[in-house]
């Protein structure tokens, strides 16, 4: 009995040091590196991550990979390392944007451009809507009149 609870206390200690593994994320240099290697684009134009980037003799994804490694090397944490390539790039090394300041545009900018174009269309088709004729009535006459000319336009064929 005494061993049956020293391991159920054990097992129980073990599930919190896994749950705290969890929520605190891997942090383990590989996976620090993956992810940091992924939220920065490579410098080449090629519009891929450090990481993703595959243009022949691309010199700045060797670059910017030694980088990675040494600032990750030297312990800095995965905020001063974005801070750092962003001091030295600009934010255009970032390949999500940051979602506050002026780069918060580029979050809210395709829902209003989005709304936008939903309001023009509704806008559009409701003038269309307006501005179509109505059919005119005829009259006996002119309907008479009608059927005159085409049943004439029927003999001629």
């Amino acid at each position: 009995m005494p061993w049956a609870r020293a391991c159920r206390g054990l097992g129980l200690l073990v599930l919190l040091a896994a749950a705290s593994l969890g929520l605190r994320g891997d942090a383990s240099p590989a996976a620090r590196y993956q992810a940091l290697g992924h939220k920065l684009l490579c410098m080449c134009g090629c519009q891929q991550t450090v990481l993703a980037c595959n243009t022949p003799h691309c010199s700045w994804r060797g670059q910017m990979k030694a980088e990675l490694k040494n600032d990750l090397g030297k312990g800095l944490s995965n905020s001063l390392i974005e801070q750092e390539f962003i001091q030295q790039w600009g934010t255009l090394v970032l390949a999500v944007p940051r979602r506050h300041g002026f780069d918060l545009l580029a979050w809210i900018m395709p829902w209003l451009a989005a709304l936008a174009g939903l309001v023009l269309l509704v806008w559009f088709i409701r003038r269309g809507a307006r501005s179509t004729p109505i059919p005119a009535q005829l009259s006996e006459a002119e309907l008479e009149r009608v059927r005159h000319e085409v049943a004439e336009q029927e003999k001629d064929r």
